[in-house]
């Protein structure tokens, strides 16, 4: 359990409330604090904040990451992250080396053509958000069944220019709700999902808009006819299982036991569980 805290804005002007915003979710990552700010040319600004809970790389495994014109900020876990490995060229050796000491760099292979299609390869539970610099665009995806939380907010200031008081819009993402709290209306970010942000002078009074475009990442579920209820009558293991489904559970259970830190787990019952 991580924080994430990040807002691209059209202007340069110092966020005040950022740091304090990101204090209110420092819960979720008490090992380590760390913001990254970006500014382009047109005074667009990235700014990423990251509250970490050490579990993996333990000693190294800091946030945000800055690789090859990208800002990367990720909470969750990448299960595939050591098998993709095995596909990358040579030229890679250093980014595999990094993934197999931690699975967040697997978003160092992101590329701004592949950037909607690349959650596809992922398995695991994540929210992240990757800022490419120079086209200033941003990418932001959830997981398929929203494990690991995501909100945002766009947030609209007017602010007096030369010319006349114009109207600018922010666009914040954070892992709780409470960091945005006062910014406008708060949205769940919709779970299997990846959205690409980029921020559009409209030359109206919406001097910048931020513009939103959504992608599913995976086809949706089916909706009807999923299941069939068990009738009552007693039926052996055999009968309930399907031969391969313990091999499934414990594949499932192993994958996500990739910390460096002692573990546990706690089991419960009931319908609700």
């Amino acid at each position: 359990m991580c924080g994430i805290l990040c807002c691209l804005s059209p202007t340069d002007e110092k966020i005040i409330s950022f740091t304090d915003r990101l204090q209110k979710i420092k819960h979720r990552g008490p090992d380590e604090t760390n913001i990254t700010v970006v500014q382009s040319p047109n005074l667009t600004t990235f700014t990423c904040g990251f509250n970490r809970l050490a579990i993996s790389n333990v000693l190294d495994g800091k946030q945000p990451i800055e690789s090859k014109g990208w800002v990367h900020v990720h909470n969750g876990e990448f299960y595939n992250a050591t098998e993709k490995v095995e596909e990358y060229d040579e030229k890679y050796n250093d980014l595999v080396e990094k993934i197999i000491n931690k699975d967040s760099y697997i978003l160092e292979n992101m590329t701004v053509e592949g950037a909607i299609s690349f959650p596809k390869e992922l398995d695991g539970i994540f929210a992240y958000c990757s800022y490419h610099k120079d086209t200033e665009t941003l990418f932001v995806a959830r997981d398929r069944f929203g494990v690991i939380p995501l909100y945002y907010v766009v947030e609209t200031e007017q602010l007096a220019t030369a010319n006349d008081d114009q109207i600018y819009e922010r666009i914040w993402f954070a892992s709780e709700a409470k960091a945005l709290i006062g910014l406008g209306d708060i949205h769940m970010f919709p779970p299997n999902t990846v959205m690409k942000v980029t921020l559009r002078n409209t030359n109206t009074i919406a001097a910048y808009h931020a513009h939103m475009e959504t992608h599913e990442i995976h086809p949706p579920f089916p909706t009807e006819n999923y299941y069939e209820p068990i009738k009552n009558v007693r039926m052996g293991r055999t009968q309930l299982y399907p031969d391969d489904f313990f091999i499934k559970l414990r594949e499932a259970v192993e994958k996500r036991r990739q910390c460096e830190v002692p573990w546990g787990t706690a089991l419960s019952g009931g319908l609700d569980s």
